[in-house]
């Protein structure tokens, strides 16, 4: 942007009127020419000339003149109303206004922050979806429980064969003498996966609404 001073209006000569005396350079044409409030008042076009010789002003079509141009009013594109509906703000009172987070400064601040983030992933673990899953299967069952006496029966029965299953377990482990052998096998690694771990479970999830 070249400043300059706007040195007087002339009668229109093929659209020209303005005159200035802002440093102009070629490719320029076109351009606006804008007063010292930023607002546009003319299309820059060529430098004055005088004989073939330039004196060192610039002519400028005024931006009036040429918005009622056919050029112009070319550009002028009529827009529909808007209507503005009125927004109620929002009333935010200071007791429950929410505090804006900061970013911890210290080690400390920083191993608590991490600490707090463990706590609140921790409850999304596998053993909470299980639990969920577990609870809504009780619910389940104890719908299906009150009107049909058959489950009602098989979970009672499932009931006292996890208690069974795990007993033997632990008498296995313990190594109690049953008749005149040991029943060491109860309490190997596969017994302990193949009849603890599932005792347990059913036991768990079928003792109790």
């Amino acid at each position: 942007m070249n400043p300059g001073t706007l040195v007087g209006v002339q009668p229109p000569q093929d659209g020209y009127a303005l005159i200035y005396n802002n440093i102009t350079q070629p490719g320029m044409s076109g351009g606006p020419v804008l007063n010292e409030e930023g607002q546009v008042i003319g299309i820059h076009g060529q430098g004055d000339q005088r004989n073939g010789i330039k004196s060192g002003l610039n002519l400028a079509i005024p931006i009036k003149r040429f918005l009622e141009s056919p050029l112009g009013s070319s550009l002028i594109t009529s827009q529909p109303p808007q209507t503005v509906l009125p927004v109620e703000p929002s009333k935010q009172t200071e007791s429950n206004a929410s505090p804006s987070p900061t970013e911890p400064q210290t080690e400390e601040d920083k191993r608590k922050v991490k600490k707090d983030l463990i706590e609140i992933i921790q409850p999304e673990a596998w053993w909470h979806s299980l639990a969920i899953v577990t609870t809504q299967m009780k619910k389940v069952i104890a719908i299906v429980q009150d009107k049909n006496w058959w489950i009602s029966t098989a979970i009672v029965v499932a009931r006292w064969l996890a208690v069974i299953w795990c007993v033997f377990w632990i008498i296995g482990t313990i190594g109690v003498k049953i008749t005149d052998n040991y029943i060491d096998w109860f309490s190997s690694f596969f017994g302990m996966i193949f009849f603890c771990i599932p005792g347990f479970f059913v036991l768990w999830f079928f003792w109790g609404k």
